[in-house]
């Protein structure tokens, strides 16, 4: 295998909780040297789930490869250890508050002036200006809550779904991850660094870029299924219980096809249904006749027969039985690993595959501070300063 594409990079991350760290995660499997700088309370993602050092795959999901340590940022000494860190790092991710990165003087336009090459990636929560600028942002509120997706998701008339842990952070993560490997890139032209940022809000707004357009064209959210624009592209329960999604997102071509499949003849012969604004106009009665015939057969029956009629469709799966998908295995979407006390979780591997890199190797997560003596010591420190600092408690390990 080639050498590793980002090797010799060095990165230095001072994140908790999961879009920043994955992030440094990433660019760790792809060669860099990631060293994650924690408190002497650690990540506060280390106490979700199980939580001991060696058996801690929540926290590992995002955090696995990396150096850890732990600094009292907060002492002299102990800011002077991460100003070295910084001087030959190459980018530098947090996902701090502007004020608490002020007290600790580790600001963009601090750090540009000592470290020019140095790019700064910092994760947000609702942007750096602005009324909410200084309030805190989690996943469920400025991603999910305030973006509109809780209660447009949603079906009609039905009450918000509570929102699925650490989308939006990876969401978020992408984001700032595409922005860093650009401004990377561009430091080779230029020769400078550069200041990338991504909010949870900001990432939550983009996504939503399609519906935003559409709620200005008199579309209106949440939608109800019994009430679909499209109702030959909606999902429909079979005779089983289980649920399929067929996709005829071009109602005035997929219609023939889809008629012919579900033998629904009225739906061509009867011209209120057959042209795009009949789809529109007579949903409701359109798909009552959709869910009665899908009752007629089971989800697998269903699946034949859309399949060999190359119409689009796809089982609707709950989460559990995406471990078990022979797709997702077939393509290494998902890799097992052996903990350290014996048992074996299933990760999902980052969604971007470069055939030179392989799949990297799984390295769990050391206790908070569990590289800070060999760190240190490649830093140049010797034992007895490290002794000292560890009883003075400026560093943990």
């Amino acid at each position: 295998m080639q050498e590793k594409i980002l090797s010799g990079i060095k990165v230095i991350e001072m994140s908790t909780y999961v879009a920043g760290p994955c992030c440094a995660k990433i660019l760790g499997e792809w060669g860099a040297d990631v060293i994650k700088i924690e408190s002497s309370k650690g990540d506060g993602w280390r106490y979700n789930g199980e939580t001991t050092d060696d058996n801690n795959p929540i926290f590992a999901t995002d955090n696995y490869g990396k150096k850890f340590i732990s600094i009292n940022m907060k002492s002299e000494e102990g800011a002077k250890i991460v100003y070295r860190l910084l001087e030959n790092a190459d980018i530098f991710i947090t996902n701090f508050r502007t004020d608490a990165l002020k007290r600790l003087n580790l600001t963009y336009e601090e750090l540009q002036e000592r470290y020019p090459e140095l790019i700064y990636a910092q994760v947000q929560g609702y942007g750096d200006k602005g009324p909410l600028k200084d309030k805190p942002g989690f996943d469920s509120t400025a991603f999910f809550a305030r973006s509109g997706i809780l209660l447009d998701i949603a079906e009609a008339g039905e009450i918000p779904c509570n929102s699925p842990a650490t989308v939006g952070d990876h969401t978020l993560t992408l984001a700032i991850l595409s922005g860093i490997l650009a401004a990377l890139y561009n430091r080779t032209k230029t020769g400078k660094g550069d200041l990338v940022t991504s909010g949870l809000y900001q990432s939550a707004i983009y996504l939503l870029s399609s519906m935003l357009v559409e709620s200005q064209l008199g579309i209106k959210y949440p939608m109800s299924r019994k009430r679909a624009i499209d109702p030959i592209s909606n999902t429909y329960k079979c005779k089983d219980g289980l649920w399929i999604m067929v996709a005829g997102t071009n109602y005035l071509a997929y219609l023939p096809k889809f008629a012919q499949l579900t033998d629904l003849p009225e739906l061509m012969e009867n011209e209120k249904y057959n042209s795009p604004v009949g789809g529109i106009l007579y949903s409701e009665e359109i798909t009552a006749m959709i869910e009665k015939r899908m009752l007629t057969k089971t989800r697998d029956e269903w699946m034949r027969i859309f399949e060999e009629g190359d119409f689009p469709c796809e089982v609707v799966q709950h989460i559990p039985d995406v471990l078990e998908d022979d797709q997702a295995w077939a393509n290494d979407y998902l890799r097992e690993v052996k903990l350290a006390n014996g048992d074996t979780r299933i990760f999902a591997n980052t969604p971007v595959t470069i055939q030179s890199q392989g799949t990297p190797e799984f390295k769990h997560p050391p206790k908070i501070g569990g590289d800070t003596r060999e760190v240190l010591k490649e830093m140049g420190y010797t034992d007895d300063v490290i002794d000292k600092w560890m009883s003075k408690g400026v560093i943990f390990g």
